[in-house]
């Protein structure tokens, strides 16, 4: 992910100085977390990873790349969607039934909602300014898959792991 500050560049030479210095431990601490490059790299070594950061989308995605280890089951949500859940093993690098999650919300027709309101050109229409981070239709699908991940949490469709699974890949799609 691209995003003002990231680190992802620097992390040949974070890595080759704890190595140089001979810093030793288990456990890594990443604070400035922001999209977790540095943090998902040394976990990826084997340290027991503490992430900080004070924005929101920074904690959405350090739920998912530094806690969860595997791919959530969406069992609950698949049963009420009446998709037929796929048994997945240790060995499956990919969740089918996090596909079928991710296509069905994909598919839903688009709202006029906070990001549509405030983000893109038709939204902003008539105001002192006009913002164009999104076009009108990408605004409007992000905002239905952003209030249907809402609607499935409060109706407790899908638990935790599952309602950060969503959001963080909802921020990472945007």
């Amino acid at each position: 992910m691209r995003f003002i500050g990231c680190k992802e560049n620097l992390l040949d030479f974070i890595e080759a100085f704890v190595k140089q210095k001979d810093i030793r431990g288990i456990v890594f601490c990443d604070l400035f977390a922001g999209t977790g490059s540095v943090a998902k790299r040394f976990k990826r070594l084997g340290y027991k990873i503490i992430s900080s950061d004070l924005l929101y989308f920074s904690y959405v995605l350090q739920k998912v790349y530094i806690e969860q280890n595997k791919y959530p089951k969406f069992i609950k949500l698949l049963k009420h969607l009446k998709i037929n859940p796929v048994e997945e093993t240790l060995f499956t690098s990919e969740s089918q039934n996090a596909k079928e999650i991710i296509k069905y919300l994909n598919n839903l027709d688009g709202i006029e909602g906070f990001i549509y309101k405030n983000y893109s050109p038709e939204g902003t229409r008539g105001q002192n300014y006009s913002r164009k981070y999104f076009t009108g239709d990408n605004a409007k699908q992000i905002d239905a898959i952003r209030e249907k991940i809402e609607e499935w949490g409060k109706k407790n469709l899908i638990n935790e792991q599952e309602y950060f699974f969503l959001l963080a890949s909802l921020i990472e799609a945007v």
